[in-house]
């Protein structure tokens, strides 16, 4: 089948779909379609690239029909991930509010707040998404927590001060195994968080500067993620593969084996880590079909 004959598939498979929702919104008796089969609807919508078709069906039939407030939660969450990924990030804000006024009680009641609270800051609303994260909702995943501490009326949790403690070196860690030293780490905790707030205050959260070096932060977070998902569990190796990479080279190395073995695995490790990264980044560049324009690097 050439290309062009499956374009013109591709468009007809298109049309269809979006012909077969025009009539079913155009149908007054909305009443017994099923939610769940008009889901699947928009899905097809959504798979082909129509996102904004997909968002408009989904909004026609919250408008048209009698659904319960349950149903019009579920349809609430999915505008609002179909919207965050058509970039309409406002409209999405919207409709993540509208899950937990449709249904008080749903069970996406806490995904659709930390997508409220992610979606501000990229709209760089960050003091809004202070205020979302401040208030008791049910952005608190950890229920039954202890507060440790307040901070200007605001409650900090055990589970708060647990997290930030996970983050912190082994050796730090172990120490903090005494209740004494725990103790200590809390009062350092709110500290961090009485500067941090400070700092929203005075705007420095909005420094044009600042803002590039937290974004050159994430991107360098997220590549080691694929390090430890993707190349760390690649580099598992045992003792002949360590000295065979000696004896391959020998010339650069002083002294027997046995005395810098430890040495010669981490030279080892090294260069298998960037040997993985170098083939995985090599096949993204074939699969992405990367082009480069070295001409116009000035």
């Amino acid at each position: 089948m050439t290309k062009d004959i499956r374009l013109i598939v591709i468009i007809g498979v298109q049309l269809i779909v979006g012909v077969a929702i025009v009539l079913m919104l155009k149908n007054n008796n909305l009443v017994g379609v099923d939610s769940e089969a008009f889901r699947n609807t928009a899905a097809k919508l959504e798979s082909a690239g129509l996102l904004d078709e997909a968002i408009a069906s989904y909004e026609s039939y919250l408008d048209k029909s009698n659904l319960s407030g349950k149903e019009k939660s579920a349809i609430a969450f999915s505008l609002g991930e179909l919207s965050e990924k058509a970039g309409h990030y406002e409209k999405a804000v919207k409709w993540y509010y509208d899950v937990e006024t449709f249904d008080p009680n749903s069970t996406n009641k806490a995904d659709a707040g930390k997508a409220v609270v992610a979606l501000l800051e990229k709209l760089q609303r960050y003091s809004a998404a202070n205020m979302v994260l401040s208030e008791k909702t049910a952005l608190n995943p950890k229920q039954g927590g202890k507060v440790v501490a307040k901070v200007g009326g605001k409650e900090l949790y055990d589970y708060e001060l647990n997290e930030f403690i996970d983050g912190l070196p082994q050796g730090v860690k172990e120490e903090l195994k005494n209740p004494q030293k725990k103790n200590q780490m809390l009062q350092s905790f709110v500290a961090d968080k009485i500067v941090f707030e400070h700092a929203i205050k005075m705007g420095f959260d909005r420094d044009p500067e600042l803002r590039k070096k937290l974004a050159q932060v994430e991107k360098q977070l997220i590549v080691g993620k694929v390090y430890e998902t993707e190349i760390q569990p690649k580099l598992k190796t045992d003792e002949s593969d360590i000295e065979n990479y000696y004896k391959s080279n020998k010339t650069k190395y002083k002294g027997a084996y046995k005395d810098i073995k430890d040495i010669v695995k981490k030279e080892y490790t090294v260069e298998k880590v960037q040997k993985l990264y170098q083939d995985m980044v090599e096949e993204k560049i074939k699969t992405e079909q990367v082009e480069f324009f070295p001409e116009n690097v000035k």
